[in-house]
């Protein structure tokens, strides 16, 4: 049987090694009102409600979709970070 981060690491396999950027989330149009942690699915948005979240890791200019075309969840974060071989920015 898989692990919990198992899972997650294969969800997100195609974000080894980027650079991301901790912020907030804002929605990048009108049309478009919440995003998913790549990784676990967890949801980040701009409005309140239970167990959404405002604050995550995006990716940046670098990275190939372009910046906050991902999002990572801090707790997928922390407990990935290494083994994804991600980059803190500032």
């Amino acid at each position: 049987m898989e692990s919990k981060q198992d899972w997650r690491i294969d969800n997100c396999k195609g974000l080894r090694g980027i650079a991301i950027r901790r912020k907030k989330y804002t929605v990048p149009s009108e049309r478009w009102d919440h995003d998913h942690c790549t990784a676990c699915w967890a949801s980040s948005a701009d409005i309140e409600g239970p167990e959404i979240l405002h604050e995550d890791y995006a990716t940046t200019a670098d990275y190939k979709l372009g910046a906050d075309y991902d999002w990572i969840c801090p707790t997928c974060f922390a407990e990935l970070r290494d083994v994804m071989n991600w980059t803190e920015v500032g």
